[in-house]
């Protein structure tokens, strides 16, 4: 796999990103299912440090019921951003799936990411739910509630914040995609004030498949 070229606003910080991966597959009973994947992953910064990280990932997804799916899963990755550099990652997910008439699904997880440039880690924990209605044949309503408690460690000083979301949006299936109307609220609570925000989003998408 590769990724393209990034750059900031000013057209600095250049990066590619190359992965090699391998995964496998198990399944021992028909009703459980275990993969994983192994790999490399290279990043090649054009005004800093290069580096390489090893991915590693396993998950056990099992099927309750008909309609209701449990998976686990572990992670280990690196990621790349254009002002902060590099950071490896690490993930837990614990995630419920409800699928019938109506769609749901339930996930929790925790995270640590490192920067390996700056003198920074932040951690991670929460949890969203959403949900799919269809009203008829071609026409639907969603939603989404998620909450994520953050705390970050940056050159001694910590900051702790909780981010609440809610999504709310009505679909009409297309005969190639699904064309979709709808409204994000966004809230920061930090512990310190000037990091406070809310935003309120209204938006179109429109999403094709061949």
């Amino acid at each position: 796999d590769s990724s393209d070229s990034l750059f900031d606003d000013s057209g600095e910080e250049e990066y590619d990103r190359r992965d090699l991966n391998f995964g496998l597959q198990w399944q021992p009973v028909e009703r459980l299912i275990f993969s994983g994947n192994i790999g490399r992953s290279w990043l090649e910064y054009e005004f800093s440090n290069d580096y390489d990280s090893t991915m590693f990932g396993m998950r056990m997804d099992y099927q309750l019921s008909r309609t209701l799916n449990l998976a686990l899963a572990y992670a280990e990755d690196i990621n790349a951003s254009v002002e902060d550099g590099a950071r490896e990652q690490e993930k837990y997910t614990f995630s419920l799936g409800y699928t019938d008439r109506i769609s749901a699904g339930f996930e929790l997880f925790s995270r640590t990411q490192d920067y390996l440039e700056l003198d920074r880690q932040d951690d991670a924990m929460g949890g969203s739910l959403n949900v799919e209605i269809p009203l008829s044949n071609k026409f639907g309503v969603g939603g989404l509630l998620s909450y994520t408690d953050y705390e970050e460690d940056y050159l001694g000083e910590s900051e702790e914040y909780q981010r609440y979301g809610a999504r709310f949006s009505l679909y009409r299936e297309l005969r190639l995609g699904r064309i979709s109307v709808g409204y994000t609220y966004n809230e920061n609570d930090s512990d310190t004030i000037s990091d406070d925000y809310t935003n309120n989003i209204v938006f179109a998408q429109l999403s094709l498949r061949w």
